[in-house]
């Protein structure tokens, strides 16, 4: 397989670009609020945004979304989130 042909394949892939908006919308959250909020410890974003994103992977889309979320598609995105979160806090961490 050409490197164009897997590009393609994977840009294309639901799951590829579910988890590639979870997680840089959770980076953009939580570097939004440490630029308008800097005085606030940094794990003071991360923690209750991750608590948010469980409840609502595991129960608001598991409850309303459709079509019908399963478990896995709930861990995918709640990763994406987590990992947007963790990039985000690494990144204003190391911004200072």
């Amino acid at each position: 397989m050409s490197l164009a042909s897997w590009i393609s394949k994977t840009g294309m892939n639901p799951t590829f670009i579910a988890q590639n908006a979870h997680c840089w919308f959770a980076f953009a959250l939580v570097t939004t609020l440490h630029i308008a909020f800097p005085a606030a410890p940094l794990m003071g974003f991360a923690i209750p945004l991750l608590a948010v994103a469980a409840v609502k992977e595991f129960w608001f889309d598991a409850t309303y979304e459709l079509p019908k979320q399963t478990l896995e598609d709930g861990v995918v995105d709640f990763l994406g989130y987590g990992l947007g979160l963790t990039l985000g806090s690494m990144v204003m961490a190391w911004r200072g």
